[in-house]
């Protein structure tokens, strides 16, 4: 019995399936670590104003920690709707809208958390 040389390969329909699966998993471990540190800022500015929130996001790991936190949920939630999109859309041209929409969905949600963490941080 052979093998198909695309399972050999590890490729499956969109011939990305090694490449997108490695992708997920690192980005999950990284978000993994990242969300311990996200949920350790949230609980510190808990009972805090404004001026002693700004005070912490200014911190430079804090800040690192937040735009490291934005950026790799946004790439992991972008990578996820592709797959979602990819195994269950059979029409092409609802595929195609959906790849459209999960790319500026995210790219919007992630430039707007982005600019926000940067503005308070530079104290604006």
């Amino acid at each position: 019995m052979k093998t198909p040389l695309k399972t050999i390969r590890g490729l499956g329909n969109t011939h990305h399936g090694t490449e997108h699966h490695w992708i997920m998993r690192l980005t999950s471990v990284a978000l993994l670590f990242l969300s311990v540190g996200f949920i350790w800022f949230v609980i510190s500015a808990l009972n805090s104003d404004y001026e002693s929130a700004k005070v912490l996001v200014g911190h430079p790991v804090v800040a690192v920690m937040l735009l490291l936190f934005v950026v790799i949920g946004c790439y992991h939630m972008y990578q996820g709707s592709l797959t979602i999109t990819e195994d269950y859309f059979q029409c092409q041209l609802y595929r195609t809208a959906s790849k459209i929409a999960t790319f500026f969905l995210s790219t919007v949600v992630g430039t707007a958390c982005v600019f926000a963490v940067l503005k308070v941080s530079f104290g604006g």
